[in-house]
């Protein structure tokens, strides 16, 4: 669960930089 969260929280934050 928690590696998938920051695995999105990751990928969002990148995008959306």
């Amino acid at each position: 669960m928690v590696e998938m969260l920051s695995s999105m929280d990751s990928d969002s934050k990148d995008e959306k930089s």
